[in-house]
């Protein structure tokens, strides 16, 4: 019977170690967070903006934008209003549902997020039938419940000609507890 050399056996030691000490990560990564995203569904059949979709992994929130029933869309201009003790702006990207690729504009201050994203009014628009508007990352610097809700009368939705579509809703989302956190 052949014995491995000192190299071999410090390499298998080493290799064991290292994947001994990833299962061992930090115990409070792998419990349950107190909290979940939830987003409120459209109801009816009228145009609407709307969170669709969020993943959570504490502390990154990262969500999706929506629209429905609308047509010949140029831009829309959004302000969201936020806890900023409970949430950080990181970044907001454009979805790929554009016809034409958008421009935008994003900023945080205080508690709003101001989100501008469109292509020139005169270039047709792009029609929204449940399809993504864009990307929204935040840091969620407090794990407990929160409300991300649009400011709906400084919120709007600009068709091709540059007109703010009228009769849109915009439809909040947030972070709420779970049940394992709420008896």
């Amino acid at each position: 019977m052949r014995h491995p050399d000192n190299s071999s056996l410090l390499t298998i030691l080493s290799v064991w170690s290292l994947l001994w000490w990833s299962a061992c990560d930090d115990p409070k990564k792998n419990e349950a967070s107190p909290v979940q995203w939830q987003a409120q569904a459209p109801v009816g059949e009228g145009a609407a903006v709307y969170f669709s979709a969020g993943q959570y992994d504490h502390p990154r929130l990262v969500a999706t934008i929506s629209a429905r029933g609308l047509e010949n869309v140029a831009g829309f201009a959004l302000r969201l209003r936020i806890d900023p003790l409970k949430w950080r702006f990181v970044e907001f990207r454009p979805a790929s549902a554009w016809e034409l690729r958008p421009r935008m504009a994003a900023a945080a201050r205080d508690d709003l997020i101001l989100l501008g994203i469109g292509v020139p009014a005169d270039t047709g628009g792009t029609a929204f039938s449940d399809n993504p508007v864009g990307t929204l990352v935040m840091d969620v610097l407090d794990a407990s419940p929160a409300d991300l809700s649009f400011v709906t009368e400084k919120s709007a939705v600009l068709d091709h000609l540059g007109t703010p579509v009228s009769d849109v809703s915009f439809l909040g989302a947030g972070l709420v507890l779970t049940r394992a956190a709420n008896p």
